[in-house]
């Protein structure tokens, strides 16, 4: 089967275990049930393509999401990791 190349404006779909690779050295090792979740579900998406990695990239939005109380953080590590999650780092 052939792969499609994509058009240069288009963004190839990001790889969930490439993403907590790059937040978990940002994450403090206090946090450490955090990081435990979080490479949980990223040893699970490894198993996926990154185009069917949805529900991988949801479980982890959520962990996220109740990390950082519900609210978006603004500075310190805790914002780091968001762009990081995001693609905006």
């Amino acid at each position: 089967m052939k792969q499609l190349d994509l058009p240069h404006t288009a963004k190839a779909p990001r790889n969930l275990d490439d993403v907590v690779a790059k937040m978990l050295p940002l994450i403090p090792i206090s946090e450490g049930k955090l990081r435990e979740k979080l490479q949980r579900i990223a040893d699970d998406a490894g198993y996926i393509p990154p185009e069917g990695q949805y529900r991988s990239w949801r479980r982890a939005s959520d962990v996220l999401f109740n990390a950082f109380g519900g609210e978006e953080p603004t500075d310190g590590w805790r914002r780091q990791v968001l762009d990081v999650f995001m693609g905006r780092l």
